[in-house]
């Protein structure tokens, strides 16, 4: 995360882009020091049992003003405009779109709900299939 906080800081400073982090850490208050000791400023959602089943950080989703999703970057060392401009393989696409409709779910709900709700309602696996179905 201090890659994107130095590389995305002149964006966030003219209001162009905005930071939520996701966190798959069990103690969210280790993630909160960190974020003061290294000055970061943007909210972070927490996913300890990583319900979003990302596979490798850092991950990033590209979301414009409309919510559609233009890029997911893997790697916060690359250019982003090289990212911005690519798309999603054929093997990533469900993962995203599955990933993306869950964070926003998530985030409509900590923006109307709060935090808790957040926490109660994500925070928990789905029910497996039946099995004897």
């Amino acid at each position: 995360m201090p890659v994107w906080h130095d590389a995305t800081r002149k964006l966030r400073d003219e209001g162009r882009i905005q930071l939520v982090g996701l966190i798959q850490e069990q103690h969210p208050d280790r993630c909160k020091l960190f974020m003061q000791w290294k000055q970061m400023d943007w909210p972070v959602l927490v996913d300890p049992l990583n319900l979003l089943e990302v596979s490798a950080v850092p991950l990033a989703l590209l979301i414009d003003e409309q919510g559609v999703v233009r890029e997911v970057l893997r790697d916060p060392r690359r250019d982003l405009a090289d990212h911005v401009l690519a798309r999603f393989d054929a093997e990533e696409q469900p993962i995203a779109e599955e990933a993306i409709r869950r964070a926003a779910d998530a985030a409509e709900v900590f923006v109307t709900e709060g935090i808790d709700a957040v926490m109660n309602r994500f925070n928990a696996r789905p029910d497996p299939p039946d099995r004897d179905a």
